[in-house]
């Protein structure tokens, strides 16, 4: 037998890797047959191919399928119905728990780092680890998530296979595999592994709540996660009042580490497998079992790295859409993840890369703005009052903030207006309080000099300022506030105006311009004024002005 193997892993060996898998299977088949594998079990395969010597070997992954692929269609043929015993199912199990190991994207630290205690990875490192991984695994991915399709897709209806072949780790390394945007999967990888997970959630015999909990969240994250645990929340998952001053010393770095960050720097499915949890996750197993998932959340929210953080916070969305209110406001959620996701607004250019800040801020937005939705409706209030103390600390810790450090940065700026807009549309009346900051930031871009040269960032002042006076109106039929909009419509209107704009440009602007000038002229009538009489002086002077406010005039 040993040299039949021997013969079958030569012949995988030179296999090219540009060959698909069916043509590699082909290949084999007539080596399988002559060499008397093709009567082989499933145990027999476990000990002569599943060896310790072939993991991350494509050779033996190769071997394992066309094998496998052979031996269930010989008992096919035979239409074989007995079932197969324990030691059957345990090798099938031992089988898919090779495959996971010889495929999961983990790092493998090299030796200098072995020597160096305390050895925090660096940026270089970071990416060298990365293309590393990718190297290994790409070619290894597509063979070896065949064989566990393979596997699953013939158990033994009736059996328990489905519960007791997939482990953890075996599930995992699929789930990390089924996004097509992580770098170490390709295409047909991802088909693969999106054909499992699905086979593993939808088999009778597995409860997919009991998949997410227990071997996922429990048996998988649970014990990567125990250093990073955030002392802003109790073991139980809620609020920690009385936390621990943070760390002055060491602090950064001594959490930098591949021992305090196995889910960072080691074993890179984590992440992937924690975003699966959230998406798959119902509001029924969210409400019974969100403690496990706090602590990781809050875990990633802290940490530095921008796709790491990007990624929470988007998944923070997620589970805000499917955890009780109540829960959060009760246990003191809702604070521990407004103080988590508060520090990312200041993360602006000359200390944050624009790059990075932009990727950043939107959902950092996006989630505040969530979460001020979420614990509003859990306070059942009968007036449906939005949650001020959110919103507002959203204005003067971010935007407002955020506008002053970084107005220089075009694109950072036009960010921080379109949230503005929605934050005003959120706080209602409540956002007078703020006009003597919104006002001034708003009408600085859009009598801005070379305002059209970023027509986004314009257009985004024009539609903030079209929210504010949609609910900030008792407040904007008189001056102060009247007479500073109108000189911005005016202003801006003139600068759409000039020879060097272009005509789709200035139609765009023209249009948001005169809608707002409309909505002041409704605004300023409640007040008993009619605006055309205001603004008469200035259209006597420039006879362009006249279609802005005219059209306004006549409605």
């Amino acid at each position: 037998m040993a040299t039949n193997v021997r013969i079958l892993l030569e012949a995988a060996t030179s296999i090219q890797g540009s060959e698909s898998l069916s043509t590699a299977v082909e290949r084999l088949r007539p080596t399988i047959q002559k060499s008397g594998l093709g009567c082989s079990t499933l145990l027999e395969i476990d000990n002569q191919i599943a060896t310790a010597s072939g993991l991350g070997r494509r050779d033996h992954l190769l071997a394992l399928l066309a094998s496998l692929e052979h031996l269930y269609r010989t008992k096919q043929d035979k239409s074989s119905a007995e079932e197969e015993d324990v030691e059957q199912s345990a090798a099938a199990r031992r089988i898919c728990d090779f495959v996971a190991e010889s495929i999961a994207p983990i790092v493998v630290p090299s030796k200098e780092e072995d020597d160096v205690e305390g050895y925090h990875p660096t940026a270089a490192d970071v990416q060298r680890d990365t293309a590393a991984v990718v190297a290994r695994c790409q070619p290894l991915a597509e063979p070896g998530l065949a064989v566990i399709r393979c596997i699953l897709q013939n158990r033994r209806r009736g059996s328990r296979d489905a519960a007791d072949l997939i482990g953890p780790h075996v599930l995992v390394t699929a789930v990390a595999y089924a996004d097509p945007d992580l770098p170490w999967t390709t295409p047909a990888a991802s088909q693969l592994a999106r054909e499992i997970i699905e086979a593993i959630v939808s088999a009778t015999d597995v409860n997919k709540d009991a998949v997410i909990v227990d071997r996922v969240l429990k048996d998988y994250l649970r014990p990567l996660f125990t250093k990073s645990k955030p002392a802003t929340v109790t073991d139980s998952g809620r609020k920690a009042h009385f936390a621990p001053e943070p760390e002055r010393t060491g602090g950064v770095l001594d959490r930098e580490t591949r021992v305090a960050k196995p889910w960072k720097h080691v074993d890179l499915r984590a992440v992937p497998a924690f975003a699966w949890a959230v998406k798959q996750a119902d509001r029924d197993l969210m409400s019974r079992h969100w403690p496990l998932y706090t602590p990781v959340l809050l875990a990633l929210l802290d940490d530095g790295d921008t796709s790491v953080k990007c990624q929470a916070l988007g998944l923070l969305e997620v589970f805000l859409g499917k955890v009780e209110a109540k829960t959060l406001i009760d246990t003191g959620l809702d604070s521990v993840f407004l103080d988590a996701v508060l520090p990312a607004l200041m993360l602006l250019p000359r200390v944050t890369p624009e790059v990075d800040c932009l990727r950043i801020l939107g959902p950092a937005y996006d989630s505040l703005l969530t979460l001020s939705r979420v614990t509003a409706a859990g306070k059942q209030n009968i007036t449906k009052t939005p949650n001020t103390k959110i919103l507002d600390r959203i204005l003067r810790e971010g935007v407002f903030s955020g506008f002053f450090y970084a107005r220089e940065h075009i694109r950072i700026v036009q960010v921080l207006l379109s949230k503005t807009g929605l934050v005003v549309q959120e706080m209602g009346i409540h956002s007078v309080k703020h006009l003597k900051d919104i006002v001034p930031m708003l009408t600085s871009v859009m009598e801005e000099p070379f305002a059209m040269a970023h027509l986004p960032s314009l257009l985004a002042a024009i539609e903030a300022l079209q929210a504010v006076i949609a609910n900030c109106w008792p407040r904007l039929g008189l001056p102060p506030w009247r007479d500073a909009i109108i000189k911005a419509l005016v202003v801006c209107w003139m600068r759409a105006d000039d020879e060097g704009s272009e005509q789709d440009a200035t139609t765009l602007v023209h249009r948001g311009l005169a809608k707002a000038a409309k909505m002041l002229t409704a605004v300023a009538r409640s007040e008993g004024i009619d605006l055309a009489e205001v603004v008469a002086p200035l259209t006597a002077q420039d006879a362009s002005l006249q279609k802005l406010f005219d059209i306004s005039a006549k409605g």
